[in-house]
């Protein structure tokens, strides 16, 4: 294999190849006047361009293997496939002759002339395998430098199994060592984010299709950089990590079976499973970890594959479920192809011919039941139809493959609560909201639980330093949260002061009268929390109190730029401030 690296891809292009390539290709004359002179790096259309200059290549390249001029891998034969393209680095596979290499140089050559995209010798490394000494020193007679695996690619390795927390750490160092550059430190949230979706997350976006490990790390890295004390991320089966892993893997499974299948897909069923069937393969005896990982969930993929017989050249009689008896290997055992005389890795349209079915006769019970449903289906010889295959969730059968949906069939859910709706709805402020489902949960730090895990801290109220501090007590009853709520439900038109219990307040929460609206209310009350919240750190961690007017004052202050923040954009903000002032 070649591995091919351009020079400066973007910016030695040739503009006059490329107007000619897209005249070519039919593009009309108008957006071929888009462009002026040649093309830089960072172009929104550079991208897409640069590709189709690429294509012309492809196009060369293929048309060599064709003639001969240029050998097929033995791993790539049959599937005709030629090369793959990562931006602008090529991997170019062949049967490892010199003849065949020099050709694709001389094909290298023709092409830059046209392009101007030539090749790196320097960086352009070559990788042989199953080749004596001499066949080696051969093929670096012309001028390439071995390469040794594994092949890295954006600074991180190319493996077959999920790549360990270690080899992430070159990439990260790059990455944190741009959040904390000079030039960064004075970059606004926005400008951060920018910097993340622009250039962090391009550098990994490849690996993030087969794994979600570098998108963790770097959350944790950037959550570390902003001042988090500790994040604990961990993956495991039934966690939501766990199951969205598996439910996008289970992805993988699916292509092996749709029509049109993906270069991936053609490739796995070939020299993958072959004769054989997925469902047969022993995963101990898997060449890869990530093919072991992937064989390792067809227990899963069980519970959703479904087949619908048309010719029946497709579907396994053995191994895919295309009766309501399940997969019938698993129904008969290891003796079922002796038992009905059809053979292991027979299709369906295998077991039958125009007269019939070709099973022996039914010797069990299971037979039989076999027998009687085989009797109420098409005789597949004389169907017209294709083979279907369905990805059956909650009694229905898709068409297509549904990643929300399957990942909703195999987590873990847990009964669904009342309060939901009261802490997690669509207008509210994210950190007042998020602030508000720790205290649901009775998760906040207050001085009780502190003192629980054994800090040997005073666990009076930080607010009125006279009654244990427990989630309750701090945001509902001490006198300064009273005196702030007292102001507050006066605000919105309500007569009474304070509430005695959390329950009590989630359930205020969630009914609707007609003193305010419940969207109101549901705001009112995140910003409050979160007031009393903030006040309390600022005395316990500043020694700075501010009084209770001033608080609430504060409240209003907040409440008032939500409405006006959003009462352009949501229906539902279109008449708060008026309810909102109504009792000012």
């Amino acid at each position: 294999m070649l591995k091919v690296d351009l020079q400066k891809a973007f910016d030695s292009l040739n503009w006059d190849f490329i107007l000619n390539t897209l005249e070519a290709l039919g593009f009309p004359s108008h957006f071929r006047k888009l462009g002026s002179k040649g093309l830089r790096q960072g172009d929104p259309l550079s991208p897409y361009l640069f590709f189709i200059a690429l294509e012309v290549f492809s196009q060369m390249l293929n048309a060599k293997f064709r003639v001969g001029d240029i050998g097929y891998h033995p791993k790539t034969s049959d599937l005709e496939v030629t090369h793959l393209v990562f931006a602008d680095d090529i991997m170019i596979f062949f049967d490892g002759k010199k003849n065949s290499l020099a050709n694709i140089v001389d094909t290298m050559e023709l092409f830059a002339t046209w392009s101007g995209l030539r090749m790196n010798k320097e960086k352009t490394k070559l990788f042989v395998g199953g080749l004596n000494q001499a066949e080696t020193t051969e093929l670096r007679s012309l001028g390439f430098t071995l390469g040794s695996m594994p092949i890295r690619y954006l600074g991180l390795p190319l493996m077959h199994r999920k790549l360990r927390i270690s080899k992430y750490r070159p990439l990260l160092v790059k990455i944190s060592g741009q959040f904390t550059a000079w030039s960064c430190k004075k970059l606004s949230y926005a400008g951060r984010a920018q910097l993340i979706n622009s250039d962090a997350y391009s550098k990994f976006k490849v690996y993030a299709l087969a794994s979600y490990g570098p998108e963790i790390l770097l959350i944790v890295e950037w959550l570390r950089l902003r001042g988090a004390q500790s994040v604990y991320l961990k993956e495991k089966e039934g966690s939501a990590l766990g199951t969205w892993k598996f439910g996008t893997c289970l992805k993988l499974i699916w292509m092996l079976y749709v029509p049109n299948p993906s270069l991936w897909a053609s490739w796995i069923r070939k020299y993958k499973i072959g004769d054989e069937s997925l469902w047969s393969l022993d995963a101990k005896k898997a060449g890869s970890g990530t093919w072991r990982s992937l064989l390792n969930l067809r227990h899963l993929a069980t519970n959703f594959l479904r087949a619908e017989v048309g010719k029946g050249d497709r579907i396994s009689f053995w191994w895919d479920i295309w009766t309501p008896l399940g997969r019938l290997i698993d129904l008969f055992g290891e003796t079922g192809p002796r038992e009905l005389s059809i053979p292991l890795f027979a299709s369906v349209a295998d077991s039958c011919d125009h007269n019939g079915w070709r099973l022996r006769g039914a010797r069990s019970p299971a037979a039989e039941n076999l027998h009687i449903h085989l009797t109420s289906i098409q005789l597949p010889t004389t169907s017209q139809t294709d083979d279907e295959f369905y990805w059956f969730i909650d009694g229905e059968n898709l068409p297509r493959y549904s990643a929300s949906r399957t990942w909703g069939a195999i987590r873990n859910r847990a009964p669904a609560v009342t309060w939901s709706s009261s802490v997690w709805f669509r207008s509210a402020t994210p950190r007042h909201a998020f602030l508000m489902w720790i205290a649901q949960n009775d998760r906040m730090p207050t001085r009780v639980r502190l003192t629980s895990w054994g800090l040997g801290i005073s666990s009076n109220c930080c607010l009125c330093d006279s009654t244990p501090e427990t989630r309750d007590h701090l945001l509902l009853r001490c006198e300064v949260s009273k005196q702030i709520w007292v102001l507050v439900l006066r605000r919105l038109g309500y007569s009474h002061s304070c509430f005695i219990t959390w329950t009590s307040f989630i359930e205020w929460l969630s009914l609707r009268d007609s003193t305010a609206p419940l969207m109101l209310k549901r705001i009112v009350a995140h910003a409050t929390i979160y007031s009393i919240w903030g006040e309390r750190n600022k005395r316990l961690h500043d020694g700075i109190s501010t009084a209770p007017p001033t608080i609430y004052r504060l409240i209003d202050r907040n409440i008032r730029d939500t409405i006006l923040g959003k009462q352009h954009i949501k229906k539902s903000f279109k008449n708060l401030m008026l309810s909102w002032l109504r009792y000012d």
